[in-house]
């Protein structure tokens, strides 16, 4: 298979992407062969229409076809989730179970029964970021999902925009030492990393992975940290 738009299409059957921008902001197309060996990886076949007739019939067997994961853009105004109902649905009932344990609840009237139909659900509003269960019920078939809420990118301070270059410490958190850490750094480790060096470089630090249990000075828990992906972090020193 040669035939570019052919390999797009294929590999978006598994949610692969076919460019991805690198950290200076630059966007990249992937190979033919790179996407081509990922759709084989995920048990594409390598002809595009077989490959549509595998992933129709893995749906099909997914309670109201979706997928267990979901990614959930922070900033979309209006998310939905594309539901397979089955015959005779009118109503869904849904519960939302954040990260940090609360729990929300509601439903959602359908149209009219009848022949099984596919319906775009609006998700709980105003989800926070962070990982959390939603538990579906549709007409006596239920459904379980992850929802991953991010933004799009990592938090950028203003004066690291176009054209802005300043400099900073980067470390691992596995591998700072501290006296009061056991083989492993803590956050009060982390806090006191940054006045060592001296104060010319006490303006920018960064970290891996995530650490939640720093004081709100220290986070972007309001303006300076930003949690924007998984297990990541960036962090001004106050």
């Amino acid at each position: 298979m040669n035939d570019r738009a052919a390999i797009v299409d294929l590999a978006g059957q598994a949610g692969i992407e076919p460019h991805y921008t690198d950290a200076l902001g630059r966007t990249h197309d992937v190979s033919n062969e790179t996407l081509l060996a990922l759709s084989g990886a995920f048990g594409l076949p390598p002809d595009l229409v077989g490959a549509r007739r595998k992933a129709a019939a893995r749906q099909r067997r997914t309670p109201l076809g979706i997928e267990p994961v979901r990614l959930v853009h922070a900033e979309a105004a209006h998310p939905e989730l594309v539901l397979r109902l089955p015959r005779g649905c009118r109503e869904i009932a849904w519960m939302c179970r954040l990260e940090d344990g609360e729990q929300r609840s509601g439903g959602e009237a359908t149209a009219s029964g009848g022949e099984k139909r596919r319906f775009a659900m609006p998700l709980p509003s105003s989800l926070p970021l962070g990982y959390h269960r939603l538990e579906l019920d549709a007409g006596g078939v239920t459904a379980r999902l992850a929802l991953v809420v991010a933004p799009p990118c990592c938090h950028l301070p203003a004066e690291l925009g176009p054209g802005g270059r300043r400099w900073g410490l980067t470390c691992q958190l596995y591998q700072l030492r501290g006296a009061t850490s056991w083989g492993m750094a803590t956050s009060p480790t982390l806090r006191g990393l940054p006045p060592q060096p001296g104060r010319a470089v006490r303006r920018r630090s960064a970290s891996t992975p995530s650490t939640r249990s720093m004081a709100p000075s220290r986070c972007i828990a309001a303006r300076i940290r930003l949690r924007a992906a998984p297990g990541s972090i960036i962090s001004t020193s106050t």
